[in-house]
């Protein structure tokens, strides 16, 4: 048997698997570009440090776009889980603490309370608005729901995980804003309404009272959470660019740790590649010892 129809496919295997190990290698490596006599070389730097910036906008929009939207976000505030938990807190909060100002209000003389009434109500008001912390809501609720929407698709899981929890406490961090803001409208009007219904004298008489009534005070105060998180998300999302966040987070990142992050992701496919390449090679050195 010849044995030039073994070295042959041997050495054709072997180069292809060794350029392709090289040309995966130049993706990250040479880290900075390398000059010549006043040249750059061609290929340096790397094609990843050379283009991550590109491949941050990349990222950056992707999630944006198709795997984090507004939409996403009102449904992870919107779920019937986290509107328990917030509504169930208020109520929680005001049967603990109602506050020395409603105290006060409850022991005023009837026509003192009269007039002291939208006092009682801006002081209960006050008291739900700041019960409401979307940020520990989002630590216990959504970062998990996040992680696994962001890291559904390859490029997604180029973000890593904490960088992921620092992006979703900033949408939080954007919302309670919102929350802050114009929270204090949406349930004034509805203590409001149950005041006037109940005639109470105090949060405890508008929590008993009202809860006896359908809708009750608890069902209320989740219809008002829905209505502020519908009516205000676009308004908070509009100052929270979650592409923006992401290409920061990749763009800092050290490239040594953008490199253990694309190889972790993506290791099965590069290697695949090299693996391809010994193929490649050893089928041209098939077809050498076939020609004449």
């Amino acid at each position: 048997m010849n044995i030039a129809y073994i070295t042959g496919p041997l050495i054709g295997g072997i180069i292809g698997c060794f350029t392709n190990y090289i040309a995966v290698k130049m993706l990250f490596y040479p880290r900075k570009e390398v000059c010549l006599f006043g040249h750059t070389l061609p290929f340096t730097p790397g094609a990843i440090p050379k283009g991550r910036s590109r491949l941050a906008s990349a990222v950056g929009h992707a999630v944006s776009d198709s795997l984090l939207t507004k939409a996403d976000i009102e449904a992870m505030l919107l779920s019937d889980e986290v509107k328990e938990h917030v509504t169930g807190a208020v109520m929680k909060h005001l049967r603990k603490d109602i506050g020395s100002e409603i105290r006060l209000i409850a022991a005023l003389s009837e026509e003192e309370y009269i007039d002291k009434r939208s006092d009682l109500s801006l002081a209960v008001s006050k008291e739900i608005v700041d019960s409401i912390d979307l940020s520990s809501i989002m630590e216990e609720f959504g970062l998990d729901y996040i992680k696994e929407r962001v890291h559904s698709k390859t490029l997604g899981r180029l973000i890593p995980g904490e960088r992921i929890d620092s992006i979703a406490m900033s949408v939080a961090q954007g919302m309670q804003g919102v929350v802050d803001e114009k929270g204090i409208d949406y349930v004034k009007a509805i203590v409001d309404r149950k005041l006037e219904e109940t005639d109470s004298r105090s949060a405890e008489e508008l929590i008993i009272k009202a809860g006896n009534k359908k809708p009750n005070l608890q069902e209320a105060l989740t219809d008002g959470y829905s209505r502020l998180i519908r009516e205000n998300i676009d308004r908070s999302m509009s100052h929270i660019d979650i592409a923006a966040l992401i290409e920061d987070k990749i763009n800092s990142m050290p490239i040594d740790e953008l490199e253990r992050l694309i190889m972790s992701v993506m290791k099965k496919e590069l290697n695949t590649i090299i693996s391809l390449g010994a193929f490649i090679g050893v089928i041209l050195g098939l077809l050498g010892n076939l020609l004449p």
